[in-house]
């Protein structure tokens, strides 16, 4: 897990510190690009699976969201991004599990006007903490979304994304899927 989240922080920092020179260049804009989303998620299985919490009174499989990126526009079709997805908690009254992730995801979109619908696919790293335990594993993780450009710099985004397979033995008695659904930003440098 340390060698992931070393890789995603050298890309971030990578991605960070080469938008400066093109920042500096008046009415140029590179395809670098960064943003975040805030949102809603949801474990899918959390409270009706018996190996989870199926059945228990108070079960809340609902959380909130935020996710921090980056990323490459390669032409007005292919994107590259990484990011940190903090997926919220689902709880029961003695309990809570937190999920987040990284991810690594292609972004393919068909822009029509100021409008672009897209999919996004790629790897993820996901990790459930509670008081059952810890658990980490890798991923894919796929979503799709349609995004508005303001200007040329700014866009906003509305986006549902799938964060698979969290869970599992030996901690948690089976997985379960989150679901996120998120509004967000980027701003291009």
């Amino acid at each position: 897990m340390a060698r992931v989240h070393a890789i995603l922080s050298m890309l971030a920092l990578a991605a960070g510190l080469a938008a400066f020179p093109a920042a500096a260049q008046v009415g140029h804009i590179s395809g670098l690009y960064a943003g975040g989303t805030v949102g809603v998620t949801k474990a899918k299985t959390f409270c009706t699976d018996p190996a989870w919490f199926g059945g228990v009174a108070g079960c809340d499989n609902n959380g909130t969201a935020f996710r921090l990126f980056g990323g490459y526009q390669l032409n007005r079709n292919i994107a590259f991004e990484v990011g940190y997805h903090s997926l919220g908690e689902a709880s029961v009254p003695a309990a809570d599990v937190k999920f987040d992730a990284f991810d690594a995801v292609s972004i393919f979109a068909l822009p029509f006007g100021n409008f672009s619908v897209y999919g996004k696919f790629g790897l993820m790293r996901g990790g459930a903490k509670g008081a059952r335990g810890k658990e980490d594993h890798l991923d894919i993780t796929y979503g799709g979304g349609l995004q508005y450009e303001l200007t040329r710099r700014i866009a906003v985004r509305g986006e549902w994304q799938r964060y698979p397979g969290f869970g599992g033995p030996p901690s948690f008695g089976a997985d379960t899927d989150v679901d996120v659904f998120t509004l967000g930003a980027l701003f291009r440098f």
